[in-house]
């Protein structure tokens, strides 16, 4: 007879296990519920640590991630908390928030670890779209007890957001070692800004349009991201066969590239069209925008051969 064993978190603030035995012919199920830890807030992730520890991490959508040991008694003080780098979440419905994490395969060698998380509007984002994405690395100390520094979160991916809905944001590694990112499509077909404008059946036309976010190659709203996070430092490196991806700078010869104004893109680049001019070939038609949104949002439009995200290229 097989065993499995699965952990369920719901809305409600508890986890608990679920036992499940299957016998060969699989036509009977036995269901054994066993009530792990209460008083949680909105946990949507459980995952255990990799140190034959029988202990836990609990990730909570207010941004607490909390130990809790093998008897089921949670560590005194919160693995990390991130409520002071996220967009404050509100207490009713609420889709935003820490959504996503990922420990590195390596973790118990290298502390490294993943989320995703709604962080406040950054400056450079349209005023009136509703907050900046954040898919960012951590460390963490570990031993009897575990913990997280704030200060050694590494930014990878910063991704303005223009509605409250529609976040997506689930983090994993796969068999290939790569980082797996769900993006949601934006939510925008409800209305931009601070709060829901339209609901579900009753979005205009001109809401519609942002439906196409997520079949449209040249946006991130809507898709499987898969970067590789031990390369490319101090970005990350973008593993073969992902599309739409510039793989080196003599393929931008000649080309129109899109850049945020003023940003570390714009200084990179003009480094990269002072190279290829030294190296006898063609330089860059260097074009720049208030924002990455705009820059993505000419290329969409074909006004430029390339945009350059954060650490990154992208190509019609």
């Amino acid at each position: 007879m097989k065993f499995l064993a699965a952990w369920l978190t719901f809305s409600a603030p508890v986890l608990i296990s679920v036992c499940l035995w299957l016998p060969p012919s699989a036509q009977a199920q036995k269901l054994e519920l066993k009530l792990l830890a209460s008083d949680l807030t909105a946990p949507i992730h459980l995952e255990e640590l990799p140190d034959n520890s029988g202990r836990f991490l609990v990730v909570q959508q207010d941004g607490l991630v909390k130990l809790m040991h093998a008897d089921g008694q949670m560590q005194a003080e919160p693995v990390m908390d991130l409520r002071s780098r996220m967009l404050p979440v509100a207490n009713d419905f609420e889709e935003r928030g820490l959504l996503g994490f990922a420990l590195h395969p390596q973790f118990a060698k290298n502390g490294r670890f993943f989320v995703s998380y709604s962080s406040p509007l950054r400056d450079s984002a349209p005023q009136n779209w509703n907050y900046t994405r954040r898919i960012s690395e951590f460390t963490a100390t570990l031993g009897n007890t575990v913990s997280v520094d704030l200060h050694t979160e590494r930014v990878l991916i910063s991704l303005d957001w223009p509605s409250r809905k529609h976040n997506g944001g689930a983090l994993a590694f796969g068999p290939d070692g790569m980082l797996y990112i769900g993006m949601g499509d934006s939510g925008a077909s409800h209305g931009i800004g601070k709060s829901v404008i339209w609901e579900a059946f009753n979005v205009p036309a001109e809401g519609l349009l942002w439906d196409d976010m997520a079949q449209d190659r040249h946006s991130l709203f809507g898709k499987i991201l898969r970067i590789d996070i031990d390369h490319g430092f101090p970005g990350y490196a973008i593993p073969k066969g992902n599309p739409l991806n510039i793989n080196k700078w003599e393929d931008l010869a000649g080309r129109s590239v899109a850049v945020e104004l003023g940003g570390i893109e714009e200084k990179r680049t003009r480094e990269v069209d002072e190279m290829l001019k030294k190296e006898g070939k063609k330089g860059l038609d260097i074009r720049t925008f208030n924002n990455f949104s705009e820059a993505f949002q000419a290329l969409r439009a074909k006004q430029v051969d390339a945009a350059w995200f954060p650490f990154r290229v992208f190509g019609i």
